[in-house]
Protein backbone atom coordinates (compact mmCIF):
# COMPACT_ATOMS: atom_id res chain seq x y z
CA UNK A 1 0.00 0.00 0.00
CA UNK A 2 1.27 3.46 -0.95
CA UNK A 3 -0.33 6.37 0.92
CA UNK A 4 -0.09 10.03 -0.04
CA UNK A 5 -0.54 12.43 2.89
CA UNK A 6 -1.11 16.04 1.88
CA UNK A 7 -0.34 18.70 4.46
CA UNK A 8 2.35 16.38 5.80
CA UNK A 9 4.22 19.22 7.50
CA UNK A 10 1.23 20.01 9.71
CA UNK A 11 0.31 18.66 13.14
CA UNK A 12 -1.89 15.77 12.07
CA UNK A 13 -0.05 15.08 8.83
CA UNK A 14 3.29 14.73 10.60
CA UNK A 15 1.90 12.58 13.39
CA UNK A 16 -0.03 10.35 10.98
CA UNK A 17 3.07 9.79 8.85
CA UNK A 18 5.05 8.93 11.99
CA UNK A 19 2.33 6.52 13.13
CA UNK A 20 2.14 4.74 9.77
CA UNK A 21 5.92 4.40 9.54
CA UNK A 22 5.87 2.69 12.93
CA UNK A 23 3.40 0.00 11.84
CA UNK A 24 4.54 -3.62 11.94
CA UNK A 25 6.76 -4.54 9.02
CA UNK A 26 4.16 -6.77 7.36
CA UNK A 27 1.59 -3.95 7.50
CA UNK A 28 3.81 -0.92 7.04
CA UNK A 29 2.74 1.14 4.02
CA UNK A 30 4.94 3.22 1.77
CA UNK A 31 4.40 6.87 2.72
CA UNK A 32 4.55 9.83 0.35
CA UNK A 33 4.70 13.16 2.19
CA UNK A 34 2.87 15.83 0.23
CA UNK A 35 4.02 19.40 0.83
CA UNK A 36 3.76 22.69 -1.06
CA UNK A 37 7.41 23.55 -0.40
CA UNK A 38 10.35 21.17 -0.34
CA UNK A 39 11.46 20.12 3.14
CA UNK A 40 14.33 17.98 1.93
CA UNK A 41 12.55 14.79 3.05
CA UNK A 42 13.61 11.62 1.19
CA UNK A 43 9.98 10.59 0.61
CA UNK A 44 8.45 14.00 -0.08
CA UNK A 45 6.24 15.03 -2.98
CA UNK A 46 6.26 18.75 -3.72
CA UNK A 47 2.71 19.51 -4.81
CA UNK A 48 1.12 22.23 -6.90
CA UNK A 49 -2.63 21.72 -6.57
CA UNK A 50 -3.31 23.80 -9.66
CA UNK A 51 -0.83 22.01 -11.92
CA UNK A 52 -2.48 18.94 -13.41
CA UNK A 53 0.72 17.24 -14.60
CA UNK A 54 2.24 17.60 -11.15
CA UNK A 55 -0.79 16.04 -9.49
CA UNK A 56 -0.90 13.27 -12.08
CA UNK A 57 2.72 12.40 -11.34
CA UNK A 58 2.24 12.53 -7.56
CA UNK A 59 -0.84 10.28 -7.67
CA UNK A 60 0.74 7.69 -9.96
CA UNK A 61 0.99 4.35 -8.14
CA UNK A 62 -0.75 5.67 -5.00
CA UNK A 63 -3.24 3.37 -3.29
CA UNK A 64 -4.83 5.90 -0.92
CA UNK A 65 -4.82 9.65 -0.32
CA UNK A 66 -5.28 11.36 3.03
CA UNK A 67 -6.04 15.00 2.25
CA UNK A 68 -5.16 17.31 5.14
CA UNK A 69 -3.95 20.41 3.31
CA UNK A 70 -6.14 23.50 3.55
CA UNK A 71 -6.72 26.76 5.42
CA UNK A 72 -7.54 26.83 9.14
CA UNK A 73 -10.48 28.68 10.69
CA UNK A 74 -8.66 32.00 11.07
CA UNK A 75 -7.38 31.88 7.50
CA UNK A 76 -10.86 31.10 6.18
CA UNK A 77 -12.38 33.96 8.17
CA UNK A 78 -10.00 36.49 6.63
CA UNK A 79 -9.93 35.05 3.10
CA UNK A 80 -11.95 36.42 0.19
CA UNK A 81 -14.32 34.29 -1.87
CA UNK A 82 -11.80 33.84 -4.65
CA UNK A 83 -9.20 32.40 -2.29
CA UNK A 84 -11.67 29.97 -0.74
CA UNK A 85 -12.93 28.94 -4.18
CA UNK A 86 -9.35 28.25 -5.23
CA UNK A 87 -8.91 25.93 -2.23
CA UNK A 88 -12.01 23.95 -3.18
CA UNK A 89 -10.75 23.79 -6.76
CA UNK A 90 -7.40 22.53 -5.47
CA UNK A 91 -9.10 19.54 -3.87
CA UNK A 92 -11.20 18.99 -6.98
CA UNK A 93 -8.02 18.86 -9.06
CA UNK A 94 -6.38 16.39 -6.69
CA UNK A 95 -9.50 14.21 -6.53
CA UNK A 96 -9.87 14.03 -10.32
CA UNK A 97 -6.22 13.16 -10.85
CA UNK A 98 -6.47 10.54 -8.11
CA UNK A 99 -9.45 8.97 -9.87
CA UNK A 100 -7.64 9.14 -13.21
CA UNK A 101 -4.57 7.40 -11.75
CA UNK A 102 -6.58 4.60 -10.15
CA UNK A 103 -6.24 5.62 -6.51
CA UNK A 104 -8.56 3.28 -4.60
CA UNK A 105 -9.42 5.28 -1.46
CA UNK A 106 -9.49 9.02 -0.72
CA UNK A 107 -9.88 10.28 2.86
CA UNK A 108 -10.73 13.92 3.45
CA UNK A 109 -10.37 15.26 6.99
CA UNK A 110 -13.13 17.76 7.70
CA UNK A 111 -14.29 19.20 11.01
CA UNK A 112 -17.06 18.94 13.59
CA UNK A 113 -17.41 22.71 13.27
CA UNK A 114 -19.66 22.20 10.25
CA UNK A 115 -22.51 21.67 12.73
CA UNK A 116 -22.18 25.00 14.49
CA UNK A 117 -23.55 23.38 17.65
CA UNK A 118 -21.62 23.19 20.91
CA UNK A 119 -24.03 21.12 22.98
CA UNK A 120 -26.40 18.20 22.67
CA UNK A 121 -26.17 14.85 20.93
CA UNK A 122 -24.63 15.15 17.48
CA UNK A 123 -24.22 12.27 15.05
CA UNK A 124 -23.52 11.98 11.33
CA UNK A 125 -27.20 12.67 10.52
CA UNK A 126 -27.32 15.98 12.40
CA UNK A 127 -27.82 18.88 9.93
CA UNK A 128 -24.65 20.87 9.21
CA UNK A 129 -25.90 24.43 9.68
CA UNK A 130 -22.79 26.48 10.42
CA UNK A 131 -22.38 29.33 7.90
CA UNK A 132 -18.87 30.35 8.99
CA UNK A 133 -16.52 30.38 5.96
CA UNK A 134 -14.45 27.62 7.59
CA UNK A 135 -17.47 25.33 7.81
CA UNK A 136 -18.70 26.17 4.31
CA UNK A 137 -15.22 25.53 2.89
CA UNK A 138 -15.15 22.07 4.44
CA UNK A 139 -18.71 21.25 3.38
CA UNK A 140 -17.94 22.14 -0.22
CA UNK A 141 -14.96 19.77 -0.24
CA UNK A 142 -16.93 17.05 1.53
CA UNK A 143 -19.57 17.22 -1.23
CA UNK A 144 -16.96 16.78 -3.96
CA UNK A 145 -15.71 13.55 -2.43
CA UNK A 146 -19.05 12.08 -1.39
CA UNK A 147 -20.49 12.70 -4.86
CA UNK A 148 -17.53 10.88 -6.41
CA UNK A 149 -18.11 8.02 -3.98
CA UNK A 150 -21.80 7.80 -4.87
CA UNK A 151 -20.87 7.61 -8.55
CA UNK A 152 -18.52 4.71 -7.84
CA UNK A 153 -15.48 6.65 -9.04
CA UNK A 154 -13.45 6.21 -5.85
CA UNK A 155 -13.86 5.03 -2.27
CA UNK A 156 -14.49 8.35 -0.54
CA UNK A 157 -14.23 8.76 3.22
CA UNK A 158 -15.09 12.05 4.92
CA UNK A 159 -13.83 12.33 8.50
CA UNK A 160 -15.39 14.98 10.73
CA UNK A 161 -12.79 15.55 13.41
CA UNK A 162 -13.29 17.24 16.78
CA UNK A 163 -10.59 19.22 18.64
CA UNK A 164 -7.46 17.11 18.16
CA UNK A 165 -4.43 17.90 20.30
CA UNK A 166 -0.90 16.63 20.74
CA UNK A 167 2.77 17.27 20.16
CA UNK A 168 3.76 17.95 16.56
CA UNK A 169 6.66 16.13 14.93
CA UNK A 170 7.96 19.56 13.88
CA UNK A 171 7.53 22.24 16.55
CA UNK A 172 7.27 24.90 13.85
CA UNK A 173 3.98 23.37 12.66
CA UNK A 174 1.06 25.79 12.63
CA UNK A 175 -0.78 24.21 15.56
CA UNK A 176 -0.38 26.63 18.44
CA UNK A 177 -3.77 28.26 18.02
CA UNK A 178 -5.32 25.00 19.29
CA UNK A 179 -6.43 25.37 22.90
CA UNK A 180 -4.58 22.45 24.48
CA UNK A 181 -1.43 23.06 22.47
CA UNK A 182 -1.53 26.76 23.31
CA UNK A 183 -1.98 26.15 27.05
CA UNK A 184 0.88 23.63 27.16
CA UNK A 185 3.17 26.09 25.40
CA UNK A 186 2.08 28.88 27.76
CA UNK A 187 2.88 26.72 30.76
CA UNK A 188 6.32 25.85 29.42
CA UNK A 189 7.17 29.38 28.28
CA UNK A 190 5.41 31.62 30.80
CA UNK A 191 4.84 29.28 33.77
CA UNK A 192 1.17 30.22 33.70
CA UNK A 193 -2.01 29.28 31.85
CA UNK A 194 -4.20 32.16 30.71
CA UNK A 195 -7.71 31.70 29.33
CA UNK A 196 -9.39 34.51 27.43
CA UNK A 197 -12.81 33.48 28.76
CA UNK A 198 -14.18 31.95 31.93
CA UNK A 199 -13.88 28.59 30.20
CA UNK A 200 -17.40 27.38 30.97
CA UNK A 201 -18.03 26.24 27.38
CA UNK A 202 -17.67 22.55 26.58
CA UNK A 203 -15.40 21.18 23.86
CA UNK A 204 -14.74 17.65 22.68
CA UNK A 205 -11.01 16.94 22.85
CA UNK A 206 -9.43 13.98 21.07
CA UNK A 207 -5.82 12.79 21.47
CA UNK A 208 -3.94 12.52 18.19
CA UNK A 209 -2.93 8.97 19.18
CA UNK A 210 -6.60 8.01 18.87
CA UNK A 211 -7.01 9.93 15.60
CA UNK A 212 -4.03 8.19 13.98
CA UNK A 213 -5.40 4.78 14.94
CA UNK A 214 -8.79 5.72 13.52
CA UNK A 215 -7.21 6.89 10.28
CA UNK A 216 -5.33 3.61 9.86
CA UNK A 217 -8.58 1.76 10.54
CA UNK A 218 -10.37 3.78 7.84
CA UNK A 219 -7.49 3.28 5.41
CA UNK A 220 -7.53 -0.49 5.78
CA UNK A 221 -11.15 -1.37 6.53
CA UNK A 222 -13.26 -3.47 4.16
CA UNK A 223 -14.73 -1.31 1.39
CA UNK A 224 -18.11 -2.94 2.02
CA UNK A 225 -18.33 -0.96 5.27
CA UNK A 226 -17.94 2.39 3.53
CA UNK A 227 -20.91 4.64 2.85
CA UNK A 228 -21.58 8.04 1.33
CA UNK A 229 -21.86 9.64 4.76
CA UNK A 230 -19.25 11.25 7.03
CA UNK A 231 -17.47 9.48 9.86
CA UNK A 232 -17.09 11.11 13.27
CA UNK A 233 -13.73 10.91 15.03
CA UNK A 234 -14.05 12.44 18.48
CA UNK A 235 -12.65 11.89 21.94
CA UNK A 236 -15.94 11.12 23.67
CA UNK A 237 -14.48 13.55 26.20
CA UNK A 238 -16.24 16.91 26.50
CA UNK A 239 -15.10 18.78 29.61
CA UNK A 240 -15.53 22.47 30.15
CA UNK A 241 -12.54 24.42 28.87
CA UNK A 242 -11.69 25.45 32.44
CA UNK A 243 -11.62 21.79 33.51
CA UNK A 244 -9.31 20.90 30.63
CA UNK A 245 -7.03 23.76 31.67
CA UNK A 246 -6.99 22.41 35.23
CA UNK A 247 -6.13 18.95 33.91
CA UNK A 248 -3.20 20.41 31.97
CA UNK A 249 -2.16 22.27 35.11
CA UNK A 250 -2.12 19.01 37.08
CA UNK A 251 -0.10 17.24 34.38
CA UNK A 252 2.54 19.97 34.61
CA UNK A 253 2.89 19.04 38.28
CA UNK A 254 3.48 15.41 37.31
CA UNK A 255 5.79 16.04 34.36
CA UNK A 256 7.64 19.16 35.45
CA UNK A 257 7.37 19.09 39.24
CA UNK A 258 5.99 22.63 39.20
CA UNK A 259 2.42 23.87 38.86
CA UNK A 260 1.73 26.89 36.62
CA UNK A 261 -0.84 29.39 37.82
CA UNK A 262 -4.19 29.41 36.03
CA UNK A 263 -5.80 32.76 35.21
CA UNK A 264 -9.22 33.38 33.69
CA UNK A 265 -12.04 35.96 33.81
CA UNK A 266 -14.84 35.23 36.28
CA UNK A 267 -17.82 33.24 35.09
CA UNK A 268 -21.28 34.75 34.78
CA UNK A 269 -24.18 33.15 36.62
CA UNK A 270 -25.80 32.43 33.26
CA UNK A 271 -22.80 30.39 32.05
CA UNK A 272 -24.33 26.93 32.38
CA UNK A 273 -23.28 24.79 29.41
CA UNK A 274 -25.26 21.73 28.44
CA UNK A 275 -23.82 18.32 27.66
CA UNK A 276 -21.97 17.69 24.42
CA UNK A 277 -21.74 14.31 22.70
CA UNK A 278 -20.15 13.93 19.26
CA UNK A 279 -21.26 10.35 18.71
CA UNK A 280 -18.83 7.81 17.22
CA UNK A 281 -21.14 4.79 17.12
CA UNK A 282 -20.57 4.45 13.38
CA UNK A 283 -16.81 4.22 13.90
CA UNK A 284 -17.31 1.77 16.77
CA UNK A 285 -19.66 -0.46 14.78
CA UNK A 286 -17.03 -0.70 12.03
CA UNK A 287 -14.62 -2.32 14.48
CA UNK A 288 -12.44 0.48 15.91
CA UNK A 289 -12.36 -0.10 19.67
CA UNK A 290 -9.53 2.04 21.06
CA UNK A 291 -10.36 4.08 24.18
CA UNK A 292 -9.60 7.80 23.59
CA UNK A 293 -9.99 8.77 27.24
CA UNK A 294 -7.18 6.44 28.29
CA UNK A 295 -4.84 8.31 25.93
CA UNK A 296 -5.56 11.86 27.12
CA UNK A 297 -2.94 12.19 29.87
CA UNK A 298 -0.17 10.55 27.84
CA UNK A 299 -0.87 12.93 24.96
CA UNK A 300 -0.82 15.95 27.28
CA UNK A 301 2.38 14.73 28.96
CA UNK A 302 4.17 14.32 25.62
CA UNK A 303 3.00 17.76 24.54
CA UNK A 304 4.21 19.37 27.76
CA UNK A 305 7.57 17.62 27.43
CA UNK A 306 7.93 18.77 23.82
CA UNK A 307 7.13 22.36 24.82
CA UNK A 308 9.53 22.30 27.75
CA UNK A 309 12.33 20.98 25.57
CA UNK A 310 11.61 23.42 22.78
CA UNK A 311 11.39 26.38 25.15
CA UNK A 312 14.68 25.46 26.89
CA UNK A 313 12.97 25.74 30.28
CA UNK A 314 15.31 25.39 33.25
CA UNK A 315 14.01 22.47 35.28
CA UNK A 316 16.33 23.06 38.22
Amino acid sequence: MKILITGASGLLGGRLAQYLIQQQKQQRPEILLGTRRSKGWPNEAVMDFHQQDNLREVCHGVTAVVHLAGPNAAQCASADEQTLAADVQAMSNLLHRAIEQGVRRFIYVSTMHVYGASEGYIDEHTPALNIHPYALNHLAKESLLLNAHRQGLIEGVVVRLSNAFGAPVDMSANCWMLLVNDLCRQGARDHQLVLKSAGTQRRDFVPIRFVCGAMWHLLTMDSKLLSAEPWHVSGQFSPRVIDMAKRIQSRFTVVFGKTPELHHPPAELTDQPGNLDYAIQKLRSSGYSADPLSLVDDEIDDLITACLYDSSVNTQ
